[in-house]
Formats: C-alpha cells, structure tokens, sequence
C-alpha cells in the first residue's frame, strides 16, 4: 500500500495518466479516420487495394520495436507514440472493415445495381453503416491494444509526461514495487476502458431496439 501512496500523492500522477490516456485517444481516432478512408478506397478501386495489400502486411510483420527506433530518429518524442499507436492498430481496423464489405450480401449488391444506385448513396446507405458496425464490435479491445502500444513507446520515447517514461525512471531506480504499482495502474484503466465502451455499445443497442 505504500508503494501505490507514492504513487498517487505524486503530484504529477493524474498529468502522466492524463498524456497517455491522450496520446492513446489521439491514436485510436486518427487510426480509424484513416482507416475509413483506405477501406473505402480500396473497396471500389481494385488498383488501391493492390497497392495498399504489400503496405498493410508490412505493417503487421514488422516488430513494434522496430517501429519505434526509427520513429525515434524521425519524429518528436512526444509524437512517437501516437504513431506508433496508429501503425498497431490501423491494419486491424483495416482488415476487419474491408472483410466485413466483402461480405456484404450478393442479393443485396445485385439489387443496387438493378436500380443503378450511385456510390454516393451506396457509400451513405450501405458502405458507411457496415464500417460503424465493425468499428463498435472491435473497438474495446482495440483502444486497449493501442494503450498498451502507447505506453511500451513511451517507455523508449521518454516524453516529459506519460506513464511509460514513469516507469522507464523507476525501471532505472530499480523500484520494482514501484513497477508492479503501475502495472496494476494500467490494468485499472484498461478495465475502465472496456466498461465503459461496453456500456456504451450496449446502451446504443437497447436504444435501437426500443
């Protein structure tokens, strides 16, 4: 219990749980914005989905770790972690919205092209609500996997404020009790996370149902 005192009574505590919970919330909306974008493009332009099919996998292959280094050579410390937290997690909002259009019902497809439906309205009415479908299915456990990202690249990255950079000083003080305090931290809030997101996917769906 002295160990999570310290912790707490830091009087930076709240500021390092805050620059995280900011970088992860900044990844998770820049991720899904571009995401959207890609899935839709190469949805309708076989020649992007070509191009971006080599990009995508790289993206998965590569070791987060390695990511990181270079980000470290080529951005800010401060900006490091986001992109990280973009690159993690916009291939998997990637493959999961662009599967979930290929899927789409073939009956459904032919009778928009029987009624020469324009992709504006096949965008609006059909593109868009499968995408938002996917996004709330997968969404809780990805902001859990960027936070987690966010922070493994604080800890490299060593922004003034942030929860990995607390943990990479205490690693040096060689504070253990300190670490595991923080790792139940984490554990805390990413469990908030899934709450809350649960909470509010569930209560959209009981909205609709009425």
């Amino acid at each position: 219990m002295g160990c999570f005192d310290r912790i707490i009574k830091n009087k930076e505590f709240f500021k390092l749980i805050f620059s995280s919970s900011f970088r992860c919330i900044q990844s998770f909306i820049l991720s899904i914005i571009i995401s959207i974008v890609l899935v839709i493009t190469s949805y309708f332009s076989k020649v992007v989905y070509n191009i971006l099919y080599p990009i995508i996998t790289f993206m998965k292959a590569v070791p987060t770790m390695a990511f990181i280094v270079l980000l470290l050579i080529w951005t800010s410390k401060d900006l490091s972690p986001i992109i990280i937290g973009i690159l993690i997690s916009l291939p998997i909002f990637y493959d999961e919205m662009l599967n979930s259009l290929f899927n789409i019902d073939e009956g459904l497809l032919k009778m928009i092209k029987i009624y020469r439906v324009s992709k504006l309205d096949k965008i609006k009415v059909i593109v868009i609500p499968v995408i938002y479908m996917e996004i709330k299915k997968i969404m809780s456990s990805t902001i859990s996997l960027i936070f987690k990202v966010v922070i493994s690249s604080e800890v490299y990255a060593q922004p003034q404020y942030g929860i990995g950079s607390i943990i990479q000083f205490e690693k040096l003080q060689l504070n253990t009790s300190a670490i595991i305090g923080w790792m139940i931290i984490i554990t805390l809030i990413i469990c908030f996370i899934d709450f809350i997101t649960t909470k509010l996917i569930r209560g959209e769906r009981e909205n609709a149902n009425k």
